[in-house]
């Protein structure tokens, strides 16, 4: 509202050094080509339709998806989250109170990360291959800005949601999924072709004012080179951005039992009193043989 996000959003937005971060309303959007940005990142603003690049939006429903309101005043906290979502990964939440909204009313076809007791709180919706990630409460209806886990949350934005322009997560995408590419200036048509014998694999026309483009699944693994498109090459493997994540997990996922279980530690119960009477039987003997003592020096 006004161009000015909220305060702890727009320090911590600083403090991960953008090559460019613009501020300003929802005109912004409308008047900028955006096909230059990694990440859009909406503090109270409810868009008319998704943008052509990845985002996050806080305190506002997608387009098309209606809100609940809470079933009672209050603060509320949340019922269960995708810990091993990208974007949750490494961000605890069982410290977050949030109040003033109820729940999403999502279409099937979203991705729920975190469920409150009126509902979905936060949410995933992917377009033409783009992520566009939405937490219905506002970030000053909530203390989510000074819980220690709000730097690693945008960090994983940037990772997981803008991955096409650079991050952790890199220039790949698994075999069969669609992935998108930005369309190189002047460019009508993107085509993927194999690097080793140049064969067409797939082709997308590129539309007028949409530089981003959406390219269908390939089927077998390998580096593929991108005509037309940027990054120029893209690798495609069997992997997942969990399974290819090598930092230390705070659990151990074991695939028969579901994963994500922790051990739980068992207290051992001993009765003490067996000690107290062996103690008191000590004592009465050490009493006996003194005064057995004293009575024989008499």
């Amino acid at each position: 509202p006004n161009g000015e996000p909220d305060p702890f959003l727009r320090e911590l937005l600083d403090a991960t050094e953008p090559e460019e971060l613009a501020v300003g309303g929802p005109d912004l959007v409308a008047d900028r080509d955006l096909s230059g940005f990694d990440l859009l990142v909406l503090d109270r603003v409810a868009l008319p339709a998704l943008p052509p690049v990845p985002s996050i939006t806080f305190g506002a429903a997608p387009p098309g998806v209606s809100e609940r309101a809470p079933a009672s005043p209050g603060g509320r906290r949340l019922l269960a989250w995708e810990r091993r979502n990208p974007l949750l990964r490494f961000v605890p939440l069982d410290g977050l109170v949030y109040a003033r909204f109820g729940a999403f009313e999502l279409p099937e076809d979203a991705e729920v990360l975190a469920t409150g007791p009126d509902g979905p709180v936060m949410a995933i919706l992917t377009q033409r291959g783009v992520r566009h990630a939405f937490i219905g409460f506002p970030l000053r209806q909530s203390n989510l800005p000074v819980l220690p886990g709000f730097p690693v949350l945008m960090q994983n934005a940037l990772d997981y949601l803008g991955a096409a322009g650079a991050g952790m997560v890199g220039a790949w995408t698994r075999t069969g999924a669609p992935f998108a590419v930005e369309a190189l200036p002047g460019a009508t048509e993107v085509t993927v072709r194999s690097i080793d014998d140049q064969a067409a694999i797939a082709s997308t026309t590129v539309r007028t004012g949409q530089p981003r483009v959406a390219l269908p699944g390939i089927a077998n693994a390998g580096i593929y080179r991108i005509e037309g498109g940027s990054p120029a090459l893209v690798t495609v493997n069997m992997a997942s951005a969990v399974e290819t994540d090598i930092r230390i997990r705070p659990d151990l996922a074991v695939a028969v039992s579901g994963g994500g279980e922790r051990a739980v530690p068992v207290l051992l119960q001993r009765d003490l009193w067996p000690w107290f009477v062996w103690a008191l039987v000590a004592l009465l003997i050490a009493e006996w043989a003194l005064y057995l003592w004293r009575a024989r020096s008499r």
